[in-house]
């Protein structure tokens, strides 16, 4: 593994992370006011991201994406994870479970949401049905494409978050929703494998998201300790500051280090499983203790 990155993923870095500070930015302070993301404010990021190039970046050139590789599109995630939720939303990252599309579904869901004219929402619930096999009970798993108006499916509004103001938590209700065989995503009973090939690798997001927003509050945190002065010197120049400044600073990058670790071996079709879950595990709980020291 080579632990620098190529002068393209450098200019992936740089580009997103001066989107993210001139875009987002200057409208997140809106955003906390109101707990809204205005819809002009989320189709003028949206068309930005476009003629960047960068909408759809997870998803292969042979389709219309970017064709970014894990560890790419890892970098991409971590920059954006240091602005608002409900902003950089609209940089369009639509579900990669889209790619199993077949058929007339690649015309009317797959190519659409990757040329940002059909946004997408992610939805799983409990399994219905069960089969008995040699191995024991097996539930049924089936994937279904279910289009906003279909009669049956109601969205409405979920819970507050609290940590991403503007971001919202929908709650879909089926009640007998009815859908024609057109609609299913893979094959009946066959969700499972859909989702362990096409939803492996978002996990990862988690581990990209956490590290980009640990990484923001440390920047904060530092600038502060620099220039917060106490008994006339700068508060970063004690100890007990300065040793919080150094822990911090070494999980964060341990964490970065696992996440791009992970988002390498995908790249390689190395299993990463066990890769992704650590990266995941820590980063999570990494970004909670890094907010609690610089709070």
């Amino acid at each position: 593994m080579n632990f620098g990155l190529t002068d393209e993923q450098e200019m992936i870095v740089s580009t997103v992370r001066s989107f993210v500070e001139n875009e987002i930015y200057p409208q997140e302070d809106a955003v906390e006011r109101s707990g809204e993301a205005p819809d002009d404010i989320a189709a003028a990021i949206k068309q930005k991201t476009i003629d960047l190039g960068f909408y759809a970046c997870n998803f292969p050139e042979s389709v219309g994406g970017a064709g970014l590789s894990h560890v790419d599109f890892a970098l991409v995630e971590r920059e954006l994870g240091r602005g608002s939720m409900a902003l950089n939303h609209f940089f369009g990252r639509p579900q990669n479970i889209l790619m199993a599309c077949q058929g007339e579904q690649i015309e009317r869901y797959l190519l659409p949401a990757v040329r940002g004219e059909r946004m997408d929402a992610l939805a799983m619930t409990e399994p219905t049905g069960e089969d008995d096999t040699p191995r024991g009970p097996k539930k049924r798993i089936t994937t279904f494409l279910v289009d906003r108006g279909t009669p049956g499916f109601t969205i409405r509004g979920g819970y507050k978050s609290v940590s991403h103001r503007g971001y919202k938590n929908m709650i879909l209700e089926f009640d007998d929703c009815r859908l024609p065989d057109a609609q299913v995503l893979g094959e009946v009973d066959g969700g499972f494998a859909v989702m362990n090939e096409w939803l492996y690798a978002t996990r990862i997001t988690v581990a990209t998201m956490a590290v980009g927003r640990a990484r923001r509050c440390f920047d904060l945190a530092l600038n502060f300790a620099a220039e917060r002065e106490q008994f006339g010197q700068a508060i970063g120049k004690f100890q007990g500051i300065s040793f919080q400044i150094a822990d911090m600073i070494t999980e964060i990058d341990a964490a970065d280090w696992l996440m791009l670790a992970a988002a390498w071996r995908l790249d390689q079709g190395l299993p990463a499983n066990r890769e992704i879950a650590s990266a995941k595990l820590y980063a999570s709980e990494m970004l909670a203790r890094v907010t609690d020291t610089t709070l």
